[in-house]
């Protein structure tokens, strides 16, 4: 988890840098998961939102969280490692977003509700 305080400018810094992450974990074909599977998961009522538009990995759909103000001076990027996911999150996220602050959380290529890369 990083505070990157001051590095959100309108263009979307952060955001650029969720694609670059997802767009390096990416493979060319993947399985998608359904959503079925994480319904009723406790502590985590957070609708997916998807982003399938990755220059080169077109077909793939990763999913990330961003809750929170996007002109907030603090954003948290919580990034996963293996074997988990945006879940793993759950009980920071709602702290950091009573704070003010914005939080993104992706799901890499492979993991948690993101498309599996075969």
């Amino acid at each position: 988890m990083s505070s990157l305080r001051g590095l959100n400018p309108p263009g979307g810094f952060i955001a650029s840098i969720v694609m670059l992450v997802l767009a390096a974990l990416a493979m060319a074909c993947g399985r998608r998961g359904g959503d079925d599977r994480f319904g009723g998961l406790p502590d985590f009522p957070y609708p997916p939102h998807y982003v399938d538009s990755l220059k080169g990995y077109e077909g793939l759909r990763a999913r990330c969280l961003d809750l929170g103000p996007r002109n907030d001076e603090r954003t948290f990027l919580c990034l996963h490692g293996e074997p988990t996911w945006g879940y793993l999150y759950r009980r920071m996220i709602p702290v950091m977003t009573q704070s003010g602050a914005r939080v993104i959380a992706p799901d890499f290529f492979g993991f948690g509700r993101a498309d599996k890369p075969v």
